[in-house]
């Protein structure tokens, strides 16, 4: 009697999942990691190495150039994103690709239930129509005259609630990938053209 489970697809070889990104994902968290580089001038010194010791001196600048490196990435970072501020759900529209069904539909329905604004984008209707404060708009996130056009229905919807004029009014974007990430950013993502719109969501130009 066969069995009515199939076989998962296998992989050709033991190094099918090595990728660019994994590589550089591993080295950040070692050889690239403040903590990591100063164990090597912390070794050599238990072995009582001198200073001036040409091993000493290189790692100690290896350690040096990678902390500083951190520091000042950082300070990119704060640029970047700017400071964090208090999140209201009550004040908030969160945009939620792929929030049909399944896990997207859960953190739609979570945040609609605590407030929020939900609009959820998705090319198949949602399981459940009747999800409190969760609007649906059926969107294919790859086409960008559709997400054009989604984006201008979600800002006219917004604009037509009562408080408007006492709320500012911040877009987030969620993906069931992106739950660990909260909706803290303060930029406006309605104000993205489709091209500007594509390139946040690959997820080259997001961190992980």
């Amino acid at each position: 009697m066969s069995s009515p489970y199939t076989t998962p697809p296998q992989r050709d070889s033991w190094f099918a999942p090595l990728s660019v990104d994994l590589i550089l994902k591993v080295f950040k968290r070692t050889f690239f990691h403040p903590f990591i580089a100063w164990i090597v001038p912390l070794c050599f010194r238990a072995q009582n190495m001198f200073w001036d010791a040409p091993p000493m001196l290189v790692s100690i600048a290896w350690a040096s150039f990678i902390s500083i490196s951190w520091v000042l990435m950082a300070i990119n970072d704060r640029v970047a994103y700017g400071m964090p501020r208090e999140v209201v759900p009550s004040e908030e529209v969160i945009v939620i690709t792929g929030g049909a069904s399944g896990l997207g539909l859960l953190i739609a329905e979570v945040y609609g239930m605590r407030g929020a604004t939900v609009a959820v984008l998705d090319v198949k209707e949602m399981e459940n129509g009747e999800a409190r404060g969760v609007t649906y708009y059926k969107c294919d996130v790859t086409d960008k005259a559709q997400i054009t056009r989604v984006a201008a229905e979600i800002e006219r919807d917004v604009s037509s609630f009562p408080d408007t004029q006492s709320i500012t009014w911040r877009l987030n974007l969620l993906t069931p990938h992106s739950l660990a990430r909260p909706p803290c950013s303060s930029t406006t993502r309605l104000s993205l053209t489709a091209s500007g719109f594509s390139t946040w969501k690959s997820p080259r130009s997001r961190r992980a």
